[in-house]
């Protein structure tokens, strides 16, 4: 019983202590006035004239001054990426999986008579359908960009965009 107890003891610290302290979870792009990309992150905290990004288990500070705009979460291109790797590995696993034999053609079965020609096919099918099915997912991402220019009062309402937005993801 006190080895069941011990171990139930341990599991818990060990979820507890691997759950990180994000108050939001909103990922975000900043931009400095320039337009240059000085940050991105998750949302770790935010007052009045500071914003702390989490990336990687690091923290990042930006202050209000330097910041020209923030664009919500990630870019188009991380849709377009994800789709074509996932697809690469999803066509490359379905042109290894069923290699053609002398009584059936294999997945792709006008790919020719290897079991190279299969899989080539489904890595090129894959990441053909993959980029397709991210571009057309970045299309409905819906981010937001808020222009701050340093501005107290544009800043407000972003940070009140994003506590908002942290409220109703929370309940």
């Amino acid at each position: 019983m006190n080895k069941l107890i011990l171990l139930l003891t341990l599991l818990i610290s060990i979820s507890i202590s691997a759950q990180e302290n994000k108050t939001q979870n909103l990922f975000v792009r900043v931009f400095d006035m320039a337009g240059k990309k000085i940050g991105k992150g998750h949302i770790y905290s935010i007052n009045d004239s500071l914003i702390i990004l989490s990336k990687s288990k690091k923290l990042k500070e930006l202050h209000l001054k330097d910041i020209g705009k923030i664009k919500t979460k990630h870019s188009g291109g991380n849709n377009i990426l994800i789709g074509a790797t996932t697809g690469v590995l999803v066509g490359a696993i379905l042109g290894s999986v069923n290699p053609p034999t002398d009584s059936s053609g294999g997945t792709f079965t006008w790919a020719g008579g290897s079991s190279g020609d299969e899989l080539a096919s489904g890595v090129t099918v894959g990441v053909l359908s993959g980029t397709i099915i991210g571009s057309v997912s970045a299309l409905f991402k819906n981010s937001k960009t808020f222009i701050i220019e340093g501005n107290k009062e544009k800043w407000h309402v972003f940070a009140e965009s994003v506590n908002s937005l942290y409220k109703r993801k929370k309940q």
